[in-house]
């Protein structure tokens, strides 16, 4: 990861503050950018192009636009290709620069274009705007708060407390909290006046009348009932083929790195998944386990790493040093979380570093899709149950048991007893 600060106005010395406040976001290099109405900064985690080619803010000067990126654009090779075709000529090998290429080519659309995650701002000189930028499902941060002075944005909250603004609780988002669990639910954060721009949306500011609007530029629902309408004319054989070939070359296009690339591995679905597809040299995986505990899952991660012959690094986090990491933890989470699940991937992650890695895969989310768990199956039930598609469930699970248990099985879903699954 890396980090990116600014604002819309100009002051050198506040934005070197706020880089000093994101560097362990970016240990290998720094940069600002200052005009006379803008002032951009950037703390760098080198993965692609680690020479000072990749330097940033990245910037044309004769076009008048600068850019500070977090990220990474998998596909950045792809439209490279296709803008050399145009004409355009690259000094880097950085997904960076092609990100401010494509803008002089296609504007503000252009991340439709990119398969990728990212915060981005970028900075138009001649269209006097500052155009900021989140990917489709908010793997990376970004927040903003705007003021009369105008508009400032960061990678995290501490960047943007680094200025004058006044630190207060946003108490309506504490009470969600406490009362219902909820977080990252909306655009507002636990900091009163400090708000992130929500997955799949733009954020364009008006340098000229201080006035910002923001697009949606990716609407995942209405992107869902379109590939529905073409995937129910596949056959289960074909949705299984697409599955694999989408899962593959998302890991392919994740090894693109000039550092090495490791995986969390947890024994489970979705990270030992991840491990058996990725491929070149030697591959490290970082495991949390708990020797001797009933919910350990050391077997399964020892099943993986002697199959894979990959290397395996663990960790078994210990009372005392959650209270040593407490204080730490804290400022780099900024705002609550549930579950203490969030300390064993904080602990994952140092013994990843102190092995002197930079880029893992993880399988977050994945057992969401795939059903990694049994008690998805009764929410899968349940939902199937309200709509009427109980048949379709029994020709789904045909080979899980007696079929005629399927509509109890669809009444206990709907009632909360336990998983479906149980009833086989």
């Amino acid at each position: 990861m890396c980090a990116i600060n600014g604002f819309t106005w100009s002051d050198p010395l506040l934005i070197n503050k706020m880089n000093n406040a994101l560097s362990h976001r970016g240990p290998d290099d720094e940069g600002i950018f200052v005009d006379e109405s803008v002032s951009l900064g950037h703390r760098r985690l080198s993965i692609q192009d680690l020479s000072s080619s990749g330097h940033q803010p990245m910037g044309d000067e004769e076009k008048g636009i600068w850019i500070v990126f977090n990220g990474e654009i998998y596909n950045f090779k792809e439209i490279r290709t296709e803008l050399v075709k145009k004409g355009y000529v690259f000094k880097s090998g950085s997904d960076t620069e092609v990100i401010l290429r494509a803008y002089e080519e296609w504007g503000i659309n252009c991340v439709e274009r990119f398969n990728g995650m990212w915060g981005l701002a970028l900075y138009d000189h001649n269209l006097e705007i500052l155009f900021l930028s989140r990917d489709r499902f908010g793997v990376k941060p970004l927040y903003y708060h705007l003021s009369e002075k105008g508009l400032i944005f960061s990678s995290e909250v501490k960047g943007i407390l680094e200025s004058n603004i006044k630190r207060e609780p946003n108490d309506r988002i504490v009470f969600e909290y406490l009362a219902f669990g909820y977080v990252d639910h909306t655009e507002e954060t636990f900091f009163s006046g400090i708000y992130k721009l929500i997955p799949g949306e733009n954020l364009i500011y008006d340098l000229r009348n201080k006035k910002a609007k923001k697009v949606k530029w990716y609407d995942y629902d209405a992107r869902v009932k379109k590939l529905r309408k073409k995937v129910q004319l596949w056959s289960t054989e074909e949705k299984i083929e697409k599955i694999k070939d989408l899962f593959k070359s998302g890991i392919e296009y994740r090894m693109i790195s000039d550092t090495p690339v490791g995986s969390c591995l947890s024994g489970g679905l979705d990270s030992s998944a991840i491990v058996y597809n990725m491929k070149g040299g030697e591959i490290k995986t970082f495991s949390m386990v708990y020797p001797g505990q009933e919910k350990d899952e050391s077997k399964y991660i020892k099943e993986v790493v002697e199959d894979t012959e990959v290397k395996s690094l663990t960790t078994t986090p210990a009372k005392k040093e959650l209270m040593e990491d407490l204080q730490d933890l804290i400022r780099t989470q900024e705002e609550p979380f549930r579950s203490t699940s969030i300390y064993g991937q904080y602990r994952v992650m140092k013994l990843a570093h102190k092995n002197g890695m930079k880029v893992l895969l993880d399988g977050q989310g994945a057992d969401e899709l795939f059903a990694g768990y049994f008690t998805y199956f009764k929410y899968y039930f349940w939902e199937l149950g309200l709509k009427g598609r109980v048949w379709e469930a029994r020709e789904y699970y045909r080979g899980l048991g007696d079929l005629i248990t399927f509509p109890m099985a669809v009444v206990l879903s709907k009632i909360g007893l336990g998983s479906v699954v149980s009833w086989y």
